[in-house]
């Protein structure tokens, strides 16, 4: 939209500005200059009648999307992304996200752990919650990853030094080696400081314009009735 303008973060406000093509295009102000997204996954070995893996993601701690390995769905949880996901290239995007890249991430972090505790049988579960936030007025962002297993908090990453933290003592083992394994914390660190803030203002984005052709469209049915109401009050008055 030419001479359109799109601002993600200050006091909601609705402004209006003259295209080019004479019609009104109105951009959204949004409440709070403070965001954030959020990923959590749960993969899991021996639990009956429950996906090997499963995740979802979060902005401002309101799920967006989720993905289900067993039956090999991703679904969108709101409207924009719901509309957002019927484009399939923008699926495929996610569905890549989702089966090829995060779920070997999961499944190969629990054989690890499995390994390591000397684990071969039984129902054990490895949940991760990991995220950024961004806050646009200060041009500042935070990141944070960790792991819990069986039920317990497990380790979670200092994204300053980089190094794993155990919160209980059978994670002492696995901290010790991913430790010495750069390629991993580089990996969360570039994905956690890098992409994530680059996703979440993509996304942000994507929900804004939603909302924008929404409140366009509402606006329009009120202008329309408020001109149509006009019109007929105009035609009372001279007896047409």
């Amino acid at each position: 939209m030419r001479g359109s303008q799109l601002r993600l973060c200050c006091f909601f406000s609705v402004s209006g500005q003259r295209n080019i093509d004479n019609k009104i295009y109105f951009s959204v102000i949004f409440p709070t200059a403070r965001h954030s997204l959020k990923n959590f996954f749960t993969c899991s070995i021996g639990v009956p009648n429950f996906p090997e893996y499963v995740a979802s993601g979060s902005i401002d701690d309101t799920q967006f999307v989720y993905c289900n390995t067993s039956k090999r769905i991703v679904e969108g949880k709101s409207d924009w992304f719901k509309e957002w996901l019927q484009n399939q290239d923008n699926f495929k995007i996610f569905q890549e996200r989702c089966f090829a890249q995060a779920q070997p991430i999961g499944k190969n972090a629990l054989n690890e752990i499995l390994h390591d505790l000397n684990l071969h049988e039984g129902v054990h579960i490895l949940q991760a919650l990991g995220g950024c936030e961004v806050d646009y007025y200060k041009n500042q962002s935070s990141r944070f990853f960790r792991l819990g297993f069986d039920g317990e908090d497990f380790v979670t990453l200092d994204m300053n030094s980089l190094a794993w933290i155990s919160q209980n003592d059978r994670a002492t083992s696995i901290k010790h080696k991913w430790d010495l394994d750069k390629g991993r914390t580089d990996f969360f660190r570039y994905y956690y400081t890098i992409e994530c803030p680059i996703q979440l203002s993509e996304l942000l984005k994507v929900s804004n314009t939603f909302y924008i052709l929404s409140l366009n469209s509402g606006l329009q049915y009120h202008i329309q009735a408020a001109f149509g109401i006009h019109a007929w009050r105009r035609q009372v008055k001279l007896g047409l």
